[in-house]
């Protein structure tokens, strides 16, 4: 089911390739139109100037006249300038921005219903010691992988979408800036430009707190597993102890303590690489609160110094998560360390039936810990 899951995220590639290829062919086609309107723009300023002068020349009309005509071509040949550049923005709307946004939308409804799927087998996950076993059985921790792998390949798709509608509204600001320019109203162009600037810092704010949102919701599922499979562990850890701390001194076989010895160890690992998970969500997550925030702060016109304070809070945060990290990696290793005590072999030997009858119960401990794991 994982694998099959896994393809599918695979199928669901990325519309980047297709963005440039599309935008690629636009811009050919649209320089060429661009090309195409200025010849013929310098065609007619030609033709014009040469019309006009032969009418000055040849005394038809006077200098003011003159400047009188040239002034009017000026005039609509800027209100055609605008209209062309108008044009060339709805149509980069139509044939890029609108196919490019609806394919990238779709891909991302396809990886949400592949997230929730993953979700699902999370949880009827297995941790302890099936998952290092093998078999059918699914474990906690790929099917962690699985759900982390699916939502970076998700934001990366975010991060498209955010890019393409920053491309479009740059065009578009554009064309409406040159109109005011051309129409020679100063004054508004300067207000628009501000207006335009503070929207996509408005933007920008919004697209940074979706994605710490979506982050963080991702977090409260994945502490969750991490945290019901940390306790099934420590259950499973603290029950092996337990039989064998019940064991007389040379009551057990050197064999028997391997197996529990292995068997420990492949606890001890299995947290750890269930915490380290968590860990690099935390620390995203971190990293993610702190952009929307600076992002609030350029929209909302805040001092650079504020910006500053923010990423310093966010160096100071991440310090935090780092020793809370290493103190419990610490406390995992310290504890597997105590275990290995009681796990070295030991001198004496017994007899084949009271051996056998004395090793019962850690060997009972060892199948109810898979027994556990297989009804978790």
């Amino acid at each position: 089911m994982i694998d099959e899951l896994r393809k599918e995220a695979v199928a669901i590639s990325s519309a980047s390739k297709d963005v440039n290829e599309l935008t690629k062919a636009w811009e050919k086609s649209a320089s060429l139109t661009r090309r195409k309107n200025a010849d013929a723009r310098r065609k007619r300023a030609e033709e014009s100037e040469a019309h006009n002068d032969d009418l000055f020349n040849s005394d038809e009309i006077s200098y003011a006249e003159l400047k009188d005509l040239e002034a009017k071509l000026k005039e609509k040949e800027n209100k055609l300038r605008i209209q062309e550049d108008q044009e060339e923005c709805k149509d980069y709307v139509e044939t890029v921005f609108e196919k490019v946004y609806h394919d990238l939308q779709r891909d991302i409804a396809a990886l949400i219903d592949l997230s929730i799927k993953a979700g699902t087998l999370l949880e009827t996950s297995v941790p302890g010691v099936k998952s290092f076993e093998g078999g059918d059985a699914l474990t906690t921790k790929v099917c962690l992988e699985l759900l982390l792998d699916i939502h970076e390949q998700t934001e990366e798709i975010h991060e498209e979408v955010v890019t393409s509608v920053a491309e479009r509204d740059k065009r578009y600001r554009k064309s409406e800036v040159q109109a005011l320019y051309l129409a020679g109203n100063i004054t508004k162009m300067k207000v628009i430009e501000k207006h335009f600037e503070h929207a996509e810092r408005k933007a920008l704010q919004k697209a940074k707190n979706e994605k710490a949102k979506r982050l963080g919701d991702l977090v409260k599922v994945v502490e969750e597993a991490v945290f019901e499979a940390g306790v099934f562990e420590q259950n499973e850890r603290s029950r092996i102890v337990a039989a064998i701390r019940d064991l007389n001194e040379g009551d057990i076989s050197t064999d028997i303590l391997r197996r529990a010895s292995e068997t420990l160890d492949g606890l001890h690992e299995s947290t750890k690489t269930l915490l380290t998970l968590f860990h690099r969500l935390e620390v995203n997550l971190n990293t993610a609160e702190v952009e929307a925030d600076i992002a609030r702060a350029c929209a909302d016109g805040e001092p650079e110094s504020k910006v500053q304070e923010l990423r310093s809070e966010m160096k100071a945060r991440e310090t935090e998560l780092n020793d809370e990290f290493t103190r419990r990696m610490g406390v995992v290793d310290r504890d597997r360390k105590e275990d290995e005590q009681l796990t070295k072999p030991r001198s004496g030997s017994v007899g084949a039936s009271d051996e056998q009858e004395k090793e019962k119960r850690l060997k009972a401990a060892l199948e109810e810990a898979k027994r556990r794991n297989g009804h978790a």
